[in-house]
Parts: structure tokens; C-alpha cells; sequence
């Protein structure tokens, strides 16, 4: 969409994941649940060489399991989560 001078594209991402677990043996606090995650952006890109961008990732800011290593068996194990909600402006300027 065209802004003064300027082009504004939007974007929105999103992903799904069904329940899993995270370990061969299913210990306990290995199970994620399903969820999803959005992920947004609003660029606005000037014809005099200077770009401003703004979004966030992770709008839900909901806790998801990324990997865990097992404890011992039976568990638990240890979990890692995937990055919280983080948001953020980028200016890029071309010479």
C-alpha cells in the first residue's frame, strides 16, 4: 500500500504444532501440548533510501517446550522453552 512516497507491507505469520513429547520414553514435564504461535510485522519502506520496521514475535507469549534432556528415567527432565514474546523497531538506512 502506497504512503506518500513510501510502500507499507504488512505480515502476519502463524504456526501450529499438535501435542508432543519430547523424549523417546515420555517422561513427565516432556508433553507440549498443541499451540500456536503468531508472529507480526509493519514495514514502511521510503524511496529515499530509509526503511523503518516494527513487529513482535510470539504475540501469545505463551511457555513452549523447544527441547529437553533427560533427568534419569523415570524423569523428570529438563526442559528449554522457546524465546518469550519479543518486540521491537529496525530503521535501515542505504547510501
Amino acid at each position: 500500500m502506497r504512503v506518500g512516497t513510501g510502500i507499507v507491507r504488512g505480515r502476519l505469520d502463524t504456526r501450529w504444532e499438535s501435542g508432543w513429547f519430547a523424549d523417546y520414553v515420555h517422561n513427565r514435564g516432556t508433553y507440549q501440548a498443541s499451540n500456536t504461535k503468531v508472529d507480526a510485522s509493519l514495514t514502511y519502506e521510503a524511496t529515499s533510501h530509509l526503511d523503518d520496521r516494527g513487529g513482535g514475535a510470539d504475540l501469545g507469549n505463551k511457555a513452549v517446550i523447544a527441547a529437553t534432556a533427560a533427568a534419569g528415567i523415570p524423569g523428570p527432565a529438563t526442559a528449554y522453552l522457546e524465546e518469550p514474546r519479543t518486540y521491537g523497531i529496525r530503521i535501515t538506512a542505504a547510501f
